[in-house]
């Protein structure tokens, strides 16, 4: 599967400067989903729908929920491995002291009940080691065997109603097949991983 990984998270040493073929240990997924409902099928797995316009790969995932944290995070296991779903939406908390201001949060999200088989759509991601203390998330970490690399270099546009100064990753201007994460990679303005793992 591909998933998106943040070059900071190599930068600040969360992650070494691994090659090909190299184990992430301990390394937690979040699926950002569009949405997550209750599923009748009774077959796990995964299936690639389609890259979005900033190249994440997105997929259709279903398995048994393991655990729910909170309304807005479950965990799914299929054959194999883990994934925490989240909404990849987030809203406004007006009432948070010392939290971010923002929550993860979606209509489209059912809260599930532990061992329903769910459904989502959405992009993994890496989830950062501090938030697995920071946040009411379930714990998806597991070893995963890195098979493919690519550097994503983006171009980065405004934000619509945010300050001018505020970007985000727009169109993919360039796509390079490295053979290992570099701190390197930290200092490009718009780039971030995406790198292909299965469960070690």
């Amino acid at each position: 599967m591909w998933v998106s990984l943040e070059t900071w998270l190599i930068g600040d040493g969360q992650l070494p400067e691994l090659g090909l073929g190299a184990v992430v240990r301990d390394c937690g997924l979040r699926l950002n989903s569009s949405y997550l409902k209750a599923s009748d099928q009774s077959l796990e797995g995964v299936r690639e729908v389609h890259v979005d316009d900033v190249g994440r790969v997105r997929y259709e995932v279903t398995g048994r929920c393991q655990s729910v944290t909170s309304p807005m995070a479950a965990l799914i296991a299929m054959p194999g491995w883990l994934t925490i779903a989240e909404p990849e939406a987030y809203r406004a908390v007006e009432s948070a002291l010392d939290s971010p201001a923002f929550e993860p949060w979606s209509e489209q999200f059912r809260p599930p009940s532990p061992t329903e088989m769910l459904r989502a759509e959405g992009w993994l991601g890496v989830v950062a080691d501090h938030e697995w203390d920071a946040f009411a998330i379930p714990d998806s970490r597991m070893d995963w065997r890195l098979q493919r690399i690519q550097l994503i270099e983006h171009q980065m546009v405004r934000v619509p109603g945010e300050p001018s100064d505020t970007r985000t990753f727009g169109r993919v201007v360039r796509a390079t097949h490295v053979d290992r994460l570099s701190r390197a990679a930290d200092g490009v303005a718009g780039a971030r991983f995406l790198v292909e793992l299965l469960p070690a």
